[in-house]
C-alpha cells in the first residue's frame, strides 16, 4: 500500500510542475499558443532571409527620411555663440 502513496505523490508534484512550466509560458506569451508563436517567428524569419535586400533598402529610405525632418530642428537648436575650441 505504501509504494502507492508514493507514486500517486510523485505523479501530483510533476503535475504542478508542468502546470507552473506552461502557466509561466503563457505568461511570457500572452496566451498565445507555443505552436502559433514559433510557426509567426519562422514565418518571419523566412521572408527576411528572402527578402533582406528589400528590408535594408527600406531601413536607409526611412533613416533619410528622418534625418530631413530632424536637419532642421537640430540646427535651430543648436546654441548660437562664437565659442571655438582652442587648437592643440
Amino acid at each position: 500500500m505504501l509504494p502507492t502513496v508514493i507514486e500517486h505523490a510523485e505523479k501530483y508534484s510533476h503535475d504542478k510542475l508542468d502546470r507552473s512550466v506552461r502557466a509561466s509560458i503563457a505568461q511570457m506569451t500572452g496566451g498565445v499558443s507555443q505552436h502559433a508563436f514559433i510557426e509567426a517567428w519562422s514565418d518571419w524569419a523566412e521572408h527576411l532571409s528572402r527578402f533582406l535586400r528589400r528590408m535594408l533598402d527600406v531601413f536607409e529610405l526611412a533613416q533619410r527620411n528622418v534625418l530631413k525632418l530632424n536637419g532642421p530642428v537640430a540646427v535651430s537648436c543648436r546654441p548660437k555663440c562664437s565659442f571655438k575650441p582652442p587648437c592643440v
